[in-house]
């Protein structure tokens, strides 16, 4: 009678490590911008600007996935889904995510739930023009703000 409950016990809990948790990934990227004077941005979902003292721009995409296999998971990030692409052009910088169309991920029946979250580091000479581009301060411009 003990081995047949401990076996239903062993069964269940097996059962339950089937069960699908909610993974989390962080991807950082670097790029250099050189003499960039502007950088326009085109990446998908929620991001945020934060200024530091580096001279690169630097992103970490914070991936929240609930209801799939970390192989699921695996498969978006080499696929290139949380992947910006940086573009320099003259004194212009582009950053553009690779997938800018994110489909729901589907998982058999199931509709994973999907939270992305981008942080953007840029030298902090750069100003925000608007929501999706930033121009760099000439020294007499910055000069001019500190007064």
């Amino acid at each position: 009678m003990k081995f047949i409950k401990l076996f239903l016990v062993l069964v269940t809990v097996s059962f339950g490590t089937n069960l699908f948790g909610q993974l989390k990934e962080t991807v950082h990227q670097t790029f250099e911008i050189d003499e960039a004077q502007s950088i326009n941005l085109d990446v998908a979902g929620d991001y945020e600007i934060v200024k530091w003292a580096g001279n690169t721009l630097m992103s970490k995409t914070y991936i929240e996935l609930s209801d799939a296999k970390p192989s699921i998971l695996n498969y978006y990030l080499k696929e290139g889904r949380y992947e910006l692409e940086g573009n320099a052009t003259g004194e212009n910088f582009s950053l553009i995510s690779k997938d800018k169309n994110r489909r729901p991920i589907r998982f058999k029946e199931l509709t994973c739930y999907e939270y992305t979250k981008v942080v953007i580091y840029v030298p902090d000479d750069f100003v925000e023009a608007s929501k999706t581009s930033l121009v760099r301060q000439t020294e007499d411009q910055v000069d001019a703000s500190i007064d």
